[in-house]
């Protein structure tokens, strides 16, 4: 029996997947700028008419790239979520995750995939904010508004992980795309831990107050 219109096979997100996989690792090459929609048809082996099949348009299999690199990020947002007893412990080990990081090239090529995607489209600038960005300045302002001597309030441990994240990211970029061409000398380690040091200070000196007791249940 012939299926109705608009219906999808078993197999759909499995196929699907299986093409996002495909793209996926082709824009993470860094031989990639900005691919065509038949480039990026080629790479995963298949038609345009099928990429249209399943994601829409360009931006529609942009956007469920950025989805799967989100999925795959899960772990780390785990460990942004960790709890410490202290503001100073909670902020040195973002400052030693934050060096790790930026040695994965897989990690910053990702974000610099979305970042480049971001700036011509702006459904995929909502969709890398959405994905990429978000959910990881949540899971570091748990951390901040968990910890004693910490932001007071979780509106508070948002904006500083924001203006964290977005420092860490600039700087891992730079370093990335630039390579020994960057006219700062200093390593992204001695750049993590000059800034860990001066928001540490900030937060302690914060007019607004701090955290001076262990409550999770901020965390929202």
């Amino acid at each position: 029996m012939a299926r109705h219109p608009g219906t999808r096979n078993q197999d759909y997100e499995q196929k699907r997947l299986a093409l996002v996989e495909s793209v996926a690792a082709y824009v993470m090459r860094e031989d990639v700028f900005l691919p065509s929609f038949r480039q990026m048809a080629i790479a995963a082996n298949t038609s345009e008419p099928t990429l249209k099949h399943y994601f829409g348009n360009r931006s529609g299999l942009v956007i469920a790239v950025l989805e799967y690199f989100s999925e795959a990020g899960a772990p780390l947002r785990e460990e942004l979520r960790r709890h410490f007893s202290s503001i100073e412990d909670a902020l040195w080990d973002y400052q030693a995750m934050a060096s790790r990081v930026s040695r994965n090239g897989g990690f910053i090529r990702g974000h610099i995939f979305g970042l480049r995607e971001s700036l011509a489209d702006n459904d995929v600038f909502n969709a890398y904010i959405s994905h990429l960005v978000l959910p990881g300045v949540a899971a570091f302002a748990e951390r901040l508004v968990k910890a004693r001597g910490g932001p007071v309030n979780y509106s508070t441990a948002r904006t500083a992980a924001s203006m964290i994240f977005a420092n860490v990211l600039f700087l891992a970029c730079r370093k990335h795309l630039l390579g020994k061409a960057d006219p700062d000398s200093a390593s992204p380690e001695q750049n993590y831990a000059m800034m860990t040091s001066w928001l540490l200070n900030g937060m302690v000196a914060d007019p607004e107050g701090n955290n001076q007791n262990d409550l999770p249940s901020k965390a929202v």
